[in-house]
C-alpha cells in the first residue's frame, strides 16, 4: 500500500513538472540581447572585409537570405482534442484595403496548413513557404476595440467543415515580455520570431469540426488552451527562386524552375542602385546594398534589411549586422563572419546570431547560424547561389540541423 502510494505521488509530481517545463516553454522571454549588446549592431555596419578577386558576374546584387513578416490584428489560437490538428488559430490580418481572415492548422508534428479563400492563395505572401489550401471561408466579425465577437465557417486542409463560435476580450495592454515562443510550428518552413503584442487568454468557444463538437483542451487539467493575441511573426524562411535581370533590377520566379514549392510567384524588384525593393498590396521587402568604391571595384554589400505590411508606417522586421555581408555577384576569399539580430514590431533584439559566408568552385554560400531564443536556435538554415546562363541566379535555401554544442 505504501509502495503504491508513493508511485503515485511520483507520477503526480513528474506529471507537474513536466507540465511546469511545457509551460515554460509556451511563455514569452525578453530581449535575446542586452541595450548595450545591441549597440554593436547598425544600419551602417563596417564592411565585410572579404578580398574580392574578380568584377561582378552579374548586375543586380544577390538576396543572400529571405525575410518575410505578417502582422495578426486579431489572432485566436485553440489547442482541442481533434484526433489530427493539434492547434487550430483563426487570424485576422487588417489592410488598406480591407480585412482579411484566415484558417491556420497544425498537425502534432507542428506542420502547418494555410487555408483562405483567396483565387490566387498560392501568390499570396510568397515568400512564406507553408502549404495551402484554398476553401471557402465566411467570417461575420463584429469585433471592436475591446471584444472579439466572431462567426466563422470554413473546412479543414482535409476537407472538414469547420464552424467556430468565438466571444472574449482582446488584449488590451502590452504583454511585459513580448518575445513569444513559436510553439515549435512550421520548423521545416522558417525560422521565426514573434512578438506578443498584447494577450488575453479565456473566451466562450463553441467549435465544431467534421460534425462533431470539439473540447479545448486543459493544460495540467486546469489551465484551458484558448487565447486571444496581437501579433507579429517574422523572421527568415527557406526558400527557392530564380533571379533575371531587367530594366528596372530583376525578375525574381518563385520557385526555381524544376522544383516544387508551397506557392508561387513571378515578382518585379526594383534596384535604385542603394537597395532593392518588391512591392506588395501586402507586404513590401526591402534589402540595402548601397554601392561603394573601393580599391577592388565597386561593391554592393547586404547592410540591413526590412519588412513593412501595407498600412502600418514602420517596419514589422528589421534585421541588422555588426558587419555587411559580402556581395555575393563577386568570388571572394576567405570566410566572413557577421552577426545579426532581428528587431520585431519595434521591438529591439528579439532574436540574434551569426551569418558565415564563404565562396566554393560552384558559387557562392551562407549560412545563417541563430543563438537566441531557443525557438529560434533550432532552426539555422543554408543558402546555395548558382550563376546559370543570360546572367540568371539560382538560389536555393533550406533547413539544416542545429549545431551540437560540446
Amino acid at each position: 500500500m505504501h509502495r503504491l502510494l508513493l508511485h503515485t505521488l511520483l507520477l503526480g509530481t513528474t506529471a507537474l513538472m513536466l507540465g511546469a517545463c511545457s509551460i515554460k516553454r509556451l511563455l514569452p522571454e525578453g530581449p535575446a540581447l542586452s541595450p548595450r549588446e545591441q549597440a554593436s549592431f547598425s544600419a551602417s555596419p563596417p564592411p565585410s572585409g572579404v578580398q574580392y578577386g574578380a568584377p561582378p558576374w552579374v548586375e543586380a546584387p544577390i538576396l543572400p537570405l529571405q525575410i518575410w513578416g505578417l502582422h495578426y490584428a486579431i489572432d485566436i489560437v485553440l489547442v482541442s482534442d481533434h484526433p489530427h490538428w493539434s492547434m487550430h488559430e483563426y487570424a485576422r490580418v487588417d489592410l488598406p484595403q480591407g480585412s482579411l481572415w484566415l484558417a491556420k492548422d497544425a498537425d502534432p508534428d507542428g506542420d502547418q496548413v494555410v487555408v483562405a479563400d483567396l483565387d490566387d492563395i498560392r501568390g499570396w505572401v510568397p515568400e512564406i513557404p507553408v502549404q495551402r489550401h484554398r476553401a471557402t471561408l465566411q467570417a461575420i466579425d463584429h469585433s471592436d476595440d475591446r471584444r472579439v465577437d466572431l462567426q466563422l465557417t470554413t473546412e479543414t486542409p482535409l476537407g472538414e467543415p469547420v464552424e467556430l463560435s468565438f466571444h472574449g476580450r482582446r488584449p488590451q495592454r502590452a504583454s511585459g515580455k513580448r518575445n513569444g515562443s513559436t510553439m515549435e510550428h512550421s520548423r521545416q518552413a522558417v525560422a521565426a520570431v514573434l512578438d506578443l503584442a498584447g494577450k488575453a487568454h479565456g473566451g466562450e468557444v463553441a467549435l465544431q469540426i467534421g460534425g462533431e463538437e470539439r473540447r479545448i483542451r486543459r493544460l495540467l487539467g486546469l489551465y484551458r488552451m484558448s487565447f486571444v493575441l496581437d501579433q507579429v511573426q517574422a523572421g527568415f524562411a527557406v526558400a527557392s527562386f530564380q533571379q533575371r535581370p531587367s530594366a528596372q533590377g530583376f525578375e525574381l520566379q518563385r520557385p526555381a524552375p524544376g522544383v516544387e514549392w508551397p506557392s508561387e510567384s513571378l515578382e518585379s524588384w526594383e534596384d535604385d542602385g542603394q537597395s532593392l525593393r518588391r512591392r506588395g498590396d501586402v507586404v513590401t521587402l526591402e534589402y540595402d546594398f548601397p554601392a561603394t568604391d573601393s580599391a577592388q571595384g565597386s561593391v554592393r554589400e547586404l547592410h540591413s534589411a526590412r519588412v513593412f505590411q501595407a498600412g502600418h508606417e514602420d517596419p514589422i522586421l528589421v534585421l541588422r549586422l555588426d558587419r555587411a555581408l559580402p556581395d555575393l555577384r563577386r568570388p571572394f576569399q576567405g570566410r566572413s563572419s557577421s552577426r545579426f539580430v532581428l528587431d520585431v514590431n519595434g521591438q529591439a533584439a528579439h532574436g540574434t546570431g551569426t551569418i558565415e559566408c564563404w565562396w566554393t568552385d560552384q558559387g557562392p554560400m551562407v549560412q545563417m547560424l541563430p543563438s537566441a531564443p531557443w525557438w529560434l536556435a533550432e532552426r539555422p538554415m543554408l543558402t546555395s547561389v548558382r550563376f546559370e546562363e543570360q546572367g540568371a541566379v539560382r538560389v536555393g535555401i533550406q533547413r539544416t540541423e542545429p549545431v551540437q554544442k560540446p
